[in-house]
């Protein structure tokens, strides 16, 4: 048996915690325009990474939709949580994320896409 809860960030889903017998997974979903190019990776805001933590999330699974492939990153939370830092202001407010490129991820699953 597993629950699934949203993940709210000033009112939008930005993915949910996936609780399969206390093992708590958290799943964002990427579009290829959201790959941070700086770090070649991904962010994270610390808003949504604390509130991972308090409801004591082990791993972050992002679902990367990509140009030519679609990808797995998988990374545990306490990596995500010292991460470097990004200070995003594009949404019209300062947003501190934590980043890892994609060499920091624990894994990564590519399947290319078909032509």
């Amino acid at each position: 048996m597993y629950s699934k809860e949203p993940v709210l960030f000033h009112g939008k889903a930005r993915g949910y915690i996936l609780d399969f017998g206390g093992e708590k997974t958290y799943h964002t979903f990427r579009e290829y325009m959201t790959f941070f190019r700086k770090y070649r990776g991904f962010g994270i805001s610390e808003e949504i990474l604390n509130y991972l933590k308090q409801k004591r999330v082990q791993k972050v699974v992002i679902h990367y939709n990509g140009k030519r492939e679609n990808s797995l990153f998988v990374a545990s939370l306490d990596k995500f949580l010292n991460g470097r830092v990004y200070v995003d202001t594009s949404a019209g407010f300062p947003d501190r994320q934590r980043h890892l490129s994609v060499d920091e991820f624990d894994s990564v699953l590519t399947a290319k896409k078909e032509e």
